[in-house]
């Protein structure tokens, strides 16, 4: 998981995409109030082809696998909009006077808002049991808090959410990654074991593997880099393919960018040494 830094785009295709979800947003909360049974089509999805352009790269947001190479593109509602679960799936309920009177109806006043959506895998996007590890992983309808649940539009803004957005949070705040593609809490981060457990982002034994290659893969091209001649023409190709990756083109960006930490680090304790 690492920040995506989505820019909002400006296109008149957005722009009208942006006014239908508002128009539908109106219309639900009004049905809701009204007592209507709510009806939430799939109009959210109908800019998923985004996701396979910066900053998302058509990865997961959550564990940064290759979404085509493992699932189809599943649109995560990152606040979920039909109905809420806490981190043992047990039901978030309305309660009146200390009573359970119903089911919360999930966050659908944010169904259609872009900044709730999130391209993800199955395997994150989905509560299921891992069958190789036998934990219940993915997200599901789950979404814990700290606090109270939202139960009108507006009031999210109060609550103090366990799970990271990563589009305005920075994981990298929460967890960090080693050479053996171990994710880890950083600073004993709430919101680092939350995501870690929820998104079985270390039992996933697949999910460790290609993190810890691309590490290797990494670190074998940054020693080809500087093995080669200044006039190499190989060499500034490398370069900018090692650009695209740090800036998040590849699955794993979580890795690549460890590994070009711990090689800088490496350089300079070298030159420390010599001098």
């Amino acid at each position: 998981m690492i920040f995506l830094d989505f820019t909002e785009p400006d296109d008149l295709e957005w722009m009208q995409w942006i006014q239908n979800c508002n128009d539908a947003t109106e219309q639900l909360i009004k049905d809701y109030q009204n007592g209507i049974q709510i009806s939430i089509t799939n109009l959210y999805s109908e800019q998923k082809e985004r996701f396979y352009g910066k900053p998302f790269y058509g990865k997961c947001a959550y564990c940064e696998s290759s979404i085509e190479v493992n699932s189809p593109t599943y649109v995560d509602h990152y606040r979920p909009k039909g109905g809420i679960r806490y981190i043992d799936n047990t039901r978030v309920m309305i309660q009146e006077n200390g009573v359970d009177i119903k089911p919360h109806p999930g966050y659908y006043w944010l169904a259609y808002d872009w900044r709730n959506l999130l391209p993800t895998c199955w395997k994150c996007n989905t509560w299921h049991e891992d069958q190789r590890s036998e934990h219940q992983i993915g997200k599901g309808n789950r979404f814990p808090l700290e606090n109270q649940y939202a139960i009108n539009p507006g009031e999210e803004v109060n609550e103090e959410e366990l799970l990271i957005n990563p589009m305005f949070e920075d994981p990298a705040d929460h967890i960090y990654i080693d050479e053996l593609g171990i994710i880890h809490v950083r600073n004993r981060s709430t919101k680092g074991e939350t995501v870690i457990e929820v998104f079985g982002l270390n039992v996933r034994e697949a999910l460790l593997e290609e993190r810890k290659t691309a590490y290797d893969n990494i670190k074998r091209k940054i020693k080809a880099i500087f093995s080669m001649d200044e006039i190499d023409p190989r060499k500034n190709r490398e370069i900018d393919e090692l650009n695209l990756i740090k800036e998040g083109s590849k699955p794993y960006t979580i890795s690549a960018r460890k590994v070009i930490r711990d090689s800088i680090t490496e350089i300079v304790n070298t030159i420390g040494l010599i001098r």
